[in-house]
């Protein structure tokens, strides 16, 4: 089995064409037929008179009338040195092939039988068949099954409901999609919006390909784009959805520090603030060194308020700090009331690559009540607030 330009096929060409080659050493008569599987008709030239001591056979498929299509294709040759019988023949023409077998052995065995079923014996001594199948393939690689790989779990995430991955933290992320062909990838292109994406690892078994950006992508929506080619030149299409184009499929945002909230409203104005609640919402893929945590106070009161993820500073005597869940949620208690005037805090941490991350809000605290401070009720909300410390860890 050749391609169009020559070259050994093994068992796939292309539906762009291909051809048929052996030789038939110390043959008279030579019968050779082919078809489709999806058809019954077999393609042949009929008997041929070979003369010489090898005669060698190479036919174009389209010179024999064969109309190339996806498909499995099935080969039946025979030769004699001296006058093919015409039985033999005939029962070619009219053989019944099981799709999965051992195709020359069932043709054999089926030559074998059938001839001695109308009492004529198989000129073993000088005839030869022999029997192949070859596959065309013309249709178009598949992508499929996009997926995000988590950099800390390492764990395959499939899209939302709507389609897209959300937000992602990281400029560099990572996806597989599931790439399928009967013939070897020849080419393929991925994009990111217009940034060109290289394939880091594959999985040729499972046909899975993992591919990043070659470069820091800019914070915002993001389109992906998969171009593939195999070895006969199929392209899929990649400007239908979900068949290698992904339309604003995620989001990347390096700065995670919109995931910080606070319980006091930035630029707000407050009565009182006798506690402030602070949670590090961040998402599951990101991870941050709590060893590094700060809160630190601007306005009226200025200095540090927590150091060293767990420590009160020094001289932030006026205020409490109760935890949840190893510093996932913190309460900062006021143990007086907020001087009036403009106020600010600020949370800074390191994430698990060493970015820092901050977020300040701002508030103003005017209208102060005489006298209110930490007091009965402050002490009632810290000793609350220590129980459920409790409860939680």
């Amino acid at each position: 089995l050749k391609d169009n330009e020559g070259n050994d096929a093994d068992s796939t060409i292309s539906s762009n064409g291909g051809r048929l080659q052996f030789d038939v050493i110390n043959g008279k008569e030579l019968y050779y037929q082919i078809r489709n599987t999806d058809d019954s008709n077999w393609k042949t030239d009929g008997v041929m008179t070979v003369a010489e001591t090898t005669a060698p056979i190479d036919k174009k498929f389209s010179d024999l009338n064969v109309d190339l299509k996806d498909g499995t294709y099935e080969v039946i040759m025979a030769a004699d040195d001296i006058e093919l019988q015409a039985d033999l023949i005939n029962i070619l023409e009219n053989i019944t092939l099981d799709p999965n077998s051992d195709i020359e052995t069932q043709v054999l065995d089926t030559v074998k039988t059938e001839l001695d079923n109308r009492g004529i014996n198989y000129a073993r001594s000088r005839t030869t068949v022999r029997a192949f199948r070859f596959y065309v393939d013309g249709s178009k690689p598949t992508v499929s099954n996009i997926k995000y790989i988590n950099p800390q779990t390492e764990e395959e995430v499939g899209l939302n409901p709507d389609g897209t991955f959300g937000k992602l933290y990281t400029a560099t992320p990572s996806f597989q999609v599931t790439i399928t062909d009967e013939s070897e990838i020849r080419n393929l292109d991925i994009d990111i919006d217009d940034i060109n994406a290289g394939v880091i690892s594959e999985k040729p078994k499972e046909n899975k390909f993992i591919f990043t950006p070659n470069a820091p992508l800019p914070d915002g929506k993001h389109s992906i784009y998969v171009n593939v080619e195999d070895e006969w030149g199929n392209q899929n299409d990649a400007s239908q959805p979900y068949e290698g184009k992904w339309t604003d499929v995620f989001i990347s945002q390096k700065d995670i520090a919109d995931e910080i909230t606070f319980s006091v409203k930035n630029n707000s104005s407050i009565k009182e603030a006798s506690a402030i609640e602070v949670e590090l919402a961040l998402p599951d893929e990101k991870t941050i060194d709590k060893d590094t945590l700060k809160v630190r106070s601007g306005g009226p009161i200025n200095g540090e308020l927590i150091v060293d993820g767990k420590s009160k500073a020094d001289g932030a005597d006026r205020f409490e700090v109760i935890s949840f869940n190893d510093w996932d949620r913190f309460i900062i208690f006021a143990m007086y009331p907020w001087p009036d005037g403009q106020h600010e805090l600020t949370v800074i941490v390191d994430d698990g690559e060493g970015n820092t991350i901050s977020k300040t809000i701002k508030f103003s605290v005017y209208n102060k009540r005489e006298g209110f401070g930490f007091g009965r009720l402050g002490k009632f909300l810290l000793e609350k607030a220590k129980k459920l410390e409790d409860a939680g860890n």
